[in-house]
């Protein structure tokens, strides 16, 4: 009784949130039935769904419903979807894709019944069972391993091997057996997926047992440069293998802190360029990899351009930013106060008062976009950049009250427009929205109650409709959906340029 209590609550916290997120406030176990039967499925209220759900309701995409009790090893209701209600029949070119894709999500899971019955009444085409065969490899079923491994010829050509996916997923039982009793044809292969698995147990499995060919192992770093950690990092580089680096895979180690192999690098390739690792680390704030960079490189240019990302603390970008001043002899570019301008006060002082690179109009619409009052502030009293003009009305949708009420008092020159209101209809500024319309004259255009309704801000829509400021429209065709918007209501990063 305690466990169905705290199952069902869970579903209700989770019908509640949903709720909120829709401005809905009332809900019910019978509402919940009906709109969310894939909770019904997902915490096995088999009883609930076919007798109510199913009952009440003529669903039409039952695939999806099938994938949904598939992914949570509910065989009774794939049983019931399948057979009483043909499921299957119902399908269509769309949906088709998903039908296929049950066996390998019943595999990757290692729901060895549920294979079973998809293969005896879904599926039994040879490319659907060795991608499944691949999937349980992965995940170390070896009893479902050796129940598709008998339904796949040894010739097979596989795009990628179930040897190589048992090591890539660290199961070191199932790599085994299948060595033994599919024998691979590409040994070397395996390493190259236990490093992408990060498996240490595995590359030590391999090296144990000679399965690691070191004169013809060649490592493609490009293929790690995303995936490596550095216990793999320190094996790769201390083992007989032969590593093969390129200049781009040298720039994403070194935006991801991995002195060891700029260390590697200088000594064992030193025909692999540098350039562009100093930018790369700065900008990742890998402080210790810049200093190294500094003291062993000589690459340099007279230009860096320096975008400085937005983080929480901006300690460590700050301390970077006064070593570079006092230790390199690079123009940093306009970009690295703009960007500063997103997050950082005091860089933007910095840079200001100690630097010439000075900063461009994207400077105050950051900070203004970012709601940063103080390095607004300190623009508009320090700098005459300005702000980007075909921007405005996006940061005035988007930025606080405090910020509005200052640009109001103190830059009267700004590109105020109808569009000012459209844009805070966006974000739900309704607290901009009463303030522009008491204050200024420009009002909206009728895209503003549009963008009202889009992003569902009722509030704002009946301020618009009680301040004769818009007409009432039909919500039809407008509430969003996710699809087909055709772009009316986004903005991009470029809106901010």
């Amino acid at each position: 009784m305690y466990t169905y209590v705290v199952i069902r609550n869970q579903i209700f916290k989770s019908i509640k949130r949903l709720h909120d997120s829709l401005a809905v406030y009332s809900y019910s176990w019978s509402e919940m039935i009906n709109a969310q039967p894939d909770l019904l499925i997902q915490y096995n209220y088999e009883h609930e769904f076919v007798n109510h759900y199913m009952q009440s309701e003529q669903p039409k995409n039952l695939v999806r419903l099938v994938t949904s009790a598939v992914r949570s090893n509910r065989l009774s209701i794939v049983q019931y979807l399948i057979e009483q209600k043909d499921a299957i029949a119902n399908t269509d070119s769309r949906s088709n894709y998903s039908v296929m894709s049950w066996l390998s999500i019943a595999a990757k899971r290692g729901y060895y019944d549920m294979v079973i019955y998809i293969l005896k009444t879904v599926t039994n085409t040879l490319p659907n069972i060795a991608d499944a065969l691949v999937e349980a490899s992965e995940g170390g079923h070896l009893q479902l391993v050796k129940y598709l491994s008998d339904l796949v010829s040894l010739d097979y050509e596989f795009n990628r091997s179930p040897a190589d996916a048992a090591a890539k997923g660290g199961h070191i039982e199932t790599l085994e057996w299948l060595i033994v009793n599919r024998k691979p044809a590409i040994v070397n292969s395996l390493v190259d997926n236990a490093l992408e698995g990060q498996k240490m147990n595995v590359i030590h499995w391999l090296d144990a047992n000679g399965y690691i060919d070191y004169q013809n192992q060649t490592i493609e770093m490009d293929k790690f440069k995303y995936s490596m950690n550095h216990e793999t990092m320190n094996w790769l580089l201390n083992s007989k293998c032969k590593i093969h680096l390129t200049n781009l895979a040298l720039q994403t180690f070194s935006s991801r802190g991995f002195i060891e192999i700029l260390e590697w690098a200088k000594t064992n390739s030193p025909s692999t360029s540098m350039a562009g690792c100093f930018i790369s680390a700065f900008k990742a704030y890998q402080f210790e990899v810049v200093k190294w960079l500094h003291a062993n490189s000589t690459v340099q240019s007279s230009t860096i351009y320096l975008h400085l990302p937005k983080v929480q603390d901006d300690t460590l970008p700050m301390e970077m930013v006064k070593w570079f001043h006092a230790n390199r002899t690079e123009l940093i570019g306009a970009e690295a106060m703009d960007s500063a301008a997103c997050f950082s006060l005091d860089i933007v002082k910095f840079l200001h008062q100690n630097r010439t690179e000075g900063c461009t109009r994207r400077a105050m619409t950051y900070a203004g976009k970012e709601r940063q009052f103080e390095i607004f502030r300190f623009l508009h009293e320090n700098r005459t950049e300005g702000m980007s003009w075909s921007a405005f009305h996006h940061v005035i949708g988007h930025t606080t009250l405090e910020i509005v009420k200052f640009i109001h008092e103190n830059r009267p020159n700004e590109n105020w427009s109808a569009r000012c209101i459209d844009n805070a209809c966006k974000y739900g500024r309704l607290e901009v929205i009463q303030f522009l319309h008491q204050n200024r004259f420009e009002r909206c255009t009728p895209q503003a109650i549009r963008n009202a309704i889009y992003f569902q801000h009722r509030d704002i829509e009946n301020y618009l409709i009680q301040n004769n400021l818009c007409e009432a429209v039909d919500h039809k065709g407008i509430e969003s959906d996710g699809e087909n918007s055709n772009g009316e209501f986004e903005d991009t990063e470029e809106s901010f340029d």
